[in-house]
């Protein structure tokens, strides 16, 4: 439910326009920027390379198919931020998908 449920993904794709506007013009540092307002701390070197993969594989997918990059870069009711390539925001939201559902964001220790 949490990954796919429609107004998760809207959420993921909101946080993607923050990470996008907000984290930086690198990989790292916009994954280190989501790590921060999501969990309270930094990206650790295993998981940085991982979101990486993740960000490289979806950003290279949504390039090749631009129809499913709008239609997750639209996802919702909110409006989305202007002057945000749709690929771009789309491979953002997959990631933010993943920091969302991570069991130290979802979970209480």
């Amino acid at each position: 439910t949490l990954l796919n449920d429609p107004s998760y993904i809207e959420s993921a794709r909101v946080f993607a326009g923050q990470i996008l506007r907000h984290g930086g013009s690198s990989t790292p540092e916009r994954v280190n920027w989501a790590f921060q307002r999501a969990l309270s701390r930094s990206a650790s070197e295993e998981e940085l390379s991982v979101i990486k993969a993740l960000y490289d594989k979806h950003w290279h997918a949504y390039q090749q198919e631009n129809h499913s990059a709008q239609l997750l870069a639209n996802a919702g009711e909110k409006e989305r931020s202007e002057g945000l390539a749709d690929g771009d925001l789309a491979a953002w939201t997959s990631v933010a998908r993943v920091v969302l559902n991570l069991n130290e964001s979802i979970s209480r220790y």
